[in-house]
């Protein structure tokens, strides 16, 4: 049995491709969360990640598509409120 991904030179030692990823933005400036680190330190950089994430992603919309729903709004919540919402609590 032949492995055609052992001979492709942009394969990575975990077997995965340059298309296995998700796409690289040209504008990523979001902040780095650190390999190691406390608990808190590593959940605040996640959510700072996230934040930034969100706001990467919207940018350049105008008011109006920010504003628009493109799918209906989520019925998942804690209690009532959104998950980043609880999160950032």
């Amino acid at each position: 049995m032949s492995d055609d991904r052992a001979e492709d030179p942009t394969t990575t030692e975990s077997g995965l491709g340059e298309d296995d990823f998700s796409p690289v933005w040209t504008d990523d400036d979001r902040p780095r969360i650190p390999r190691v680190a406390g608990e808190r330190e590593a959940l605040a950089a996640y959510l700072d990640y996230y934040r930034a994430t969100v706001e990467m992603k919207c940018r350049g919309l105008t008011a109006e598509q920010a504003r628009a729903r493109p799918m209906p709004p989520s019925t998942l919540s804690i209690h009532g409120s959104s998950p980043l919402g609880w999160c950032t609590r």
